[in-house]
């Protein structure tokens, strides 16, 4: 038992409940709906009740009016710190910037905290339900650390992750014209390929996006209109916080491809997965490259915003690392911009069909036909 323990509601300081010293507790007008208990003690980290859904948040417990809820047993374990210092090339210590410790089986990732004077930082207590692979995060518009993989941290275990080099973040300069050489003068953006960085095209065309860490960025450029433009990817290498200038980004008017699914018999085929990727592109095909297109109710699948060149389109299912074309179908070589693509699929389950009745008179309500193949 964990006498003392303070029970409550998930961000919820005000109705908190004290564990007596058999550890039970009593947590009163919780109120009727879903709610996240949590509880705290001296020298454990944060517990909750049941697993830990995403970011970080507890399995709900359904409360209906004037219910009493038992068996919210919480378990407590002793508590994890991480600590560090964030330094410049010069090992003087860097205050005021915001650090967070994530990982799974984190309840809140630990939140964030900011650095002293000297640049050192504590995060904790962490409630570790198992051993845990940790990751550090520094939320800075100026700078950016690097962080070794890390190897799992035991429940009750400390972390000291020592002095963190930062480095203070670079911008890419240069300019947004079209395939004839002219500057881009409407609206557009240029920004990474994650979005973690992004800014507008300025009316003269040329850009500054700012925010970049040290290492390998793709970025691009697209502006709006009809059709859309957009730039092929650009490979960048940032070293040591230098700026890159006088990059030309050359953007050009983008396609749709669209078509149908369809059974062998001609039925559409809905929720089936549908890529469309350049020709030559290796297969398994990451998820971060790609944009999948389920087919609609009426088996018609459209890719949008794609650059001039030869596309496969095909049915893909989910494979170990990535994307994968199904052989049936085989996929299609098509030119981008182009429509009526038709991609068949054979029906295994067939189609059954019949007619609804009125239980009270037995008449004929609607006909139906259901394709096993979907509701399998």
């Amino acid at each position: 038992p964990v006498p003392g323990a303070r029970v409550h509601p998930q961000n919820d300081d005000v109705r908190v409940a004290i564990a007596d010293e058999t550890g039970a507790y009593r947590l009163e007008n919780v109120g009727s709906f879903e709610v996240r208990i949590v509880a705290e003690a001296d020298g454990f980290g944060p517990g909750h009740f049941g697993r830990l859904l995403g970011w970080g948040r507890a399995v709900p417990v359904l409360v209906e009016s004037g219910e009493t809820v038992r068996g919210i047993d919480i378990a407590l374990s002793a508590a994890s710190y991480v600590r560090g210092r964030i330094v410049d090339r010069e090992t003087n210590g860097i205050e005021g910037l915001m650090v967070q410790v994530g990982g799974r089986g984190i309840l809140n990732e630990g939140g964030r905290v900011p650095t002293d004077t000297e640049g050192r930082f504590e995060i904790g207590p962490l409630g570790l339900t198992k051993a845990t692979k940790l990751s550090v995060t520094l939320f800075s518009a100026e700078y950016s650390i690097h962080v070794p993989e890390l190897e799992p941290l035991e429940p009750g275990s400390d972390l000291d992750l020592g002095e963190l080099e930062a480095t203070r973040r670079a911008a890419v300069r240069g300019r947004v014209v079209t395939d004839e050489g002219d500057p881009i003068t409407g609206d557009g953006t240029v920004s990474t390929r994650s979005y973690a960085s992004s800014c507008q095209i300025r009316p003269d065309g040329t850009f500054e996006l700012p925010g970049l860490s040290t290492g390998t960025h793709k970025i691009r450029a697209w502006t709006g209109g009809e059709p859309p433009m957009y730039s092929e990817y650009v490979d960048l290498e940032i070293e040591g916080g230098r700026d890159v200038e006088d990059i030309v980004l050359v953007v050009q008017p983008t396609f749709v491809v669209s078509g149908v699914v369809l059974t062998s018999k001609g039925t559409p085929r809905s929720g089936k997965q549908v890529v469309v990727v350049p020709e030559g592109t290796p297969q398994p095909i990451a998820w971060t490259t790609v944009s999948v297109y389920p087919s609609q109710a009426d088996g018609s699948f459209k890719a949008t915003r794609l650059l001039k060149g030869r596309y496969l389109v095909g049915l893909v299912t989910w494979g170990e690392g990535g994307w994968v074309f199904e052989k049936d179908p085989k996929p299609q070589l098509v030119e981008a911009g182009t429509t009526g693509v038709e991609l068949r699929v054979e029906i295994k389950g067939g189609l059954v069909r019949g007619v609804v009745r009125s239980k009270a008179n037995g008449q004929p309500i609607e006909k139906f036909e259901v394709d096993q193949y979907k509701y399998k």
